[in-house]
């Protein structure tokens, strides 16, 4: 686990960690292709070792609570989506995701926001905890209200 990216989120109180997961190299797909294709003119070198620098600083955390992305070389950027704000989760496949047995998953929040997370190994399982923890706070929230 890379320590500066948990240390640059802030955890509330009683929430916890699920899933701590680095893109894989599928999210940069078209990018490293375009790259391979190119080392001959010797430019795809660039491309390469950007997208090497990119996938080295790119993290997404999964608490009980919130869906963090945290991203950065020279300083962090974070956003972060609360699970309870979720109103829905799929997975797909691209191309390259398919060849390194990678998915994606995409967050469905509000009536027009989504957000997808490329590159994911264990994109089904990080998904259906979403789902989970999704239901564990409407039924929360429902039985709060009641």
């Amino acid at each position: 686990m890379k320590k500066d990216a948990v240390d640059s989120v802030n955890l509330t109180e009683n929430e916890k960690i699920q899933h701590y997961v680095k893109p894989g190299w599928a999210k940069w797909g078209r990018i490293l292709m375009i790259s391979i294709f190119s080392l001959t003119l010797f430019i795809g070198v660039f491309g390469i070792i950007g997208v090497w620098i990119a996938r080295r600083n790119h993290w997404y955390i999964v608490t009980n609570k919130r869906i963090i992305e945290v991203s950065g070389l020279l300083k962090t950027h974070t956003t972060e989506y609360r699970i309870n704000n979720i109103r829905n989760v799929g997975t797909a496949q691209g191309f390259f995701e398919t060849i390194a047995g990678q998915g994606r998953i995409q967050i469905i929040i509000g009536e027009v926001s989504n957000t997808v997370f490329d590159g994911i190994s264990n994109y089904h399982e990080v998904a259906n905890t979403i789902g989970e923890l999704q239901k564990t706070q409407n039924e929360a929230l429902s039985s709060s209200e009641s």
